[in-house]
């Protein structure tokens, strides 16, 4: 019995330590800030990876920034495009409008180097450019290629405040997960792996590891929960009934096919009147 009892217990925690921690943003009470002892140091080459679910449909929105604003991440699908900045340089790529549906985990990875930069996302979309040469400028009179840039704080889901004011109109509203950041240009191989097998990063991220570093660097946050990874790559959504009584039909249909759903009729006048009373 007791043989028993000690492997039930070592089973319980080889699965758990599987989990992964999420945070829902925005949290209503504080900020969600990843804090470093010891700054992080980024530059070129790095690869970020990230995992997220939005709660809505996606407008123009900040993923994650960081103090002095050096180092960001933004979609903005209305325009069909993304900004990745590092220290002083914007870099662009294109993405479709549509892409990122509600209620559902998407993975994001980039990668910086020398000579070009390629985003993935899902493990299918693929963006990949050389620089321009207005970047390469900057890069070399700046020493970027060299320099490492120093981050203090990264804040997840918004814009981090400073002197300069800004409103939250851009802040993310869903959940995120494994941030990860390497010191290398990871491959299109590797970053797509990382996207299907929804397993703890391979090659271990070496400036920040979401599974081991998370838990020391953020304080104070209460809205998190731990999940199994395994979840994130399990893309059924949740059944959820949305009435809207002030539209017609096509646009009903279309709503429902924008939402991945299905239109559904009231078959009888008992069930009309339910339907309405609710």
């Amino acid at each position: 019995m007791h043989a028993m009892k000690t492997l039930f217990m070592i089973s319980l925690s080889l699965l758990y330590s599987y989990g992964t921690i999420v945070l829902n943003v925005p949290n209503e009470k504080e900020d969600t800030f990843l804090s470093f002892d010891k700054n992080l140091e980024v530059g070129i080459p790095i690869t970020v990876c990230i995992r997220f679910k939005l709660k809505g449909y996606l407008t123009n929105r900040v993923i994650f920034s960081s103090k002095g604003d050096t180092f960001r991440l933004s979609l903005q699908p209305q325009e069909g495009q993304g900004w990745i900045r590092l220290n002083t340089v914007y870099v662009l790529f294109k993405i479709m409008k549509d892409y990122f549906q509600p209620y559902l985990w998407h993975h994001l990875c980039y990668t910086l180097d020398k000579e070009s930069f390629m985003v993935i996302i899902d493990g299918e979309h693929v963006y990949q450019s050389k620089y321009s040469n207005t970047t390469l400028n900057q890069f070399t009179s700046t020493n970027m290629f060299l320099e490492r840039t120093k981050v203090q704080q990264i804040r997840l889901g918004s814009l981090v405040s400073n002197e300069i004011g800004f409103s939250h109109y851009e802040d993310f509203k869903g959940e995120l997960t494994e941030l990860n950041i390497w010191n290398e240009a990871l491959s299109k191989a590797e970053m797509m792996e990382l996207t299907k097998t929804c397993e703890i990063a391979n090659p271990a991220p070496d400036i920040l590891n979401w599974s081991e570093d998370v838990t020391l660097y953020l304080s104070g946050v209460e809205d998190m929960s731990k999940v199994d990874l395994a979840q994130l790559c399990d893309q059924t959504v949740e059944r959820r009934r949305i009435v809207q009584v002030l539209l017609n039909q096509d646009d009903a249909i279309h709503t429902c096919n924008v939402l991945n759903g299905k239109l559904a009729y009231p078959s009888t006048i008992d069930e009309y009147n339910t339907w309405k009373s609710k």
